[in-house]
């Protein structure tokens, strides 16, 4: 997959390609075409091309294997969890925004789910396999939670 980042419909910034293994951004010297020009030659610090590999992408996974009591789900920090229960939880959720992220989930014990969610939810937790949760919050006290467990 190739990315390209433009200021304006000729020339482009930051050219991004990504395959499997890893992210190359390539910095585009820019012309001094009337709006003042200059030039892209460093992504974070770093100059020329850049290549980001698997270890430098941040993981956006929160595993817990002890979750009990209450759980908060950051929607600033993690683009999925993957909980194993070992007692009843409560779901709660902080920094809130529209958004869509899964959760997998296993633990024969009772969940709560965040306020707002249980209008909303399809599907029904089985605690004696894994569940995926698909969560999308679609606007505020919006949301469509589907729970789906493996055939």
């Amino acid at each position: 997959m190739t990315i390209t980042i433009t200021q304006n419909v000729i020339e482009p910034i930051i050219t991004v390609v990504q395959d499997i293994n890893q992210i190359t951004i390539q910095p585009t010297i820019l012309s001094g075409g009337g709006g003042g020009g200059g030039a892209v030659d460093s992504v974070n610090g770093k100059t020329g091309v850049v290549v980001l590999t698997p270890d430098d992408i941040p993981r956006r996974t929160l595993t817990n294997a002890t979750v009990t009591g209450t759980q908060d789900l950051d929607y600033d920090l993690y683009e999925s969890f993957i909980f194993t229960l070992t007692g009843n939880v409560t779901l709660t959720e902080s920094n809130v925004y529209n958004k869509i992220f899964t959760m997998s989930v296993t633990g024969d014990f009772a969940i709560t789910y965040p306020s707002g969610w249980s209008a909303f939810v399809s599907g029904v937790y089985d605690g004696t396999v894994q569940n995926t949760f698909t969560v999308w919050r679609i606007s505020v006290g919006v949301y469509k939670v589907q729970i789906s467990q493996p055939s």
